[in-house]
């Protein structure tokens, strides 16, 4: 019970002595290790009862609402799905930081998510849910309907250089501002090394990890469920898919190396 509490208490006593963690903003790609990240923050500065943390969402058309905006300025901790655009209205010198996954594997990690037996709310997530059980994993990543759509079709692109929602034809133009916006932020990090990148993003934020948390992503792509890479890759209307973010994700390893 005390493990829980402990990073809560950490965090008051750095405001009371004028040590506390600074502002922290995670730019939140659907199926990008969000949930361990959420509960490390959250854990340490409290959730949105407090208004200490403020979630951003494009679909649900918060981040155009003023006031949730002015909220999210005033938060100590700010995260959701939401693209560049709307971090950069709320960042003000805050820690910023963004956790990719590797293009192909995201996308098997979201039919899976879709295809589980639950009831979702999320008007995006419920359609996605209502598409994957009907279809097949091509047939889903292929979908031209554009809730499914802004979730598949190179959305780490759009997300970092403009947003991934509402849906909006990525350029050729996109790819390099995604990367140059990479960049620009603090810290950028896979899914697939959340265990080593992790506790370098909570000493940089000052804030403590609960004992006993793991930073594991929380939906595992189905095992022989779907196509191979190698066969994805080798269909054009597939590769397309995927092909912006393909080249983000190559600029993000380089800088992780």
């Amino acid at each position: 019970m005390f493990a829980a509490l402990e990073p809560r208490f950490a965090f008051h006593l750095g405001r009371l002595t004028n040590n506390g963690p600074p502002r922290v903003v995670f730019l939140h790609i659907p199926k990008c290790g969000g949930t361990s990240i959420n509960h490390h923050f959250k854990s340490n500065f409290g959730g949105k009862r407090t208004k200490r943390s403020v979630l951003l969402d494009s679909v649900v058309g918060n981040t155009s609402e003023a006031s949730v905006i002015e909220d999210a300025k005033k938060a100590q901790y700010v995260a959701g799905h939401f693209g560049w655009n709307t971090l950069e209205r709320v960042r003000q010198g805050a820690v910023t930081f963004t956790i990719l996954r590797e293009p192909f594997d995201r996308l098997r990690a979201l039919y899976a998510f879709a295809r589980k037996p639950r009831r979702i709310a999320h008007p995006a997530f419920a359609k996605l849910a209502e598409t994957a059980t009907r279809t097949s994993f091509e047939e889903f990543c292929l979908s031209d309907e554009p809730g499914v759509r802004a979730m598949t079709d190179n959305a780490m692109t759009r997300t970092l250089a403009y947003d991934y929602y509402p849906l909006a034809p990525v350029c050729a133009a996109d790819t390099d501002i995604a990367c140059d916006h990479l960049d620009q932020l603090d810290f950028i990090a896979s899914v697939g090394n959340l265990s080593e990148a992790l506790p370098r993003i909570a000493k940089a934020t000052r804030t403590k990890i609960v004992r006993g948390q793991t930073w594991l992503n929380q939906t595992r792509a189905p095992d022989g469920a779907v196509m191979s890479r190698k066969d994805f890759l080798a269909d054009p209307h597939l590769y397309a898919r995927i092909a912006s973010d393909l080249a983000v994700y190559e600029h993000a390893q380089r800088r992780m190396r």
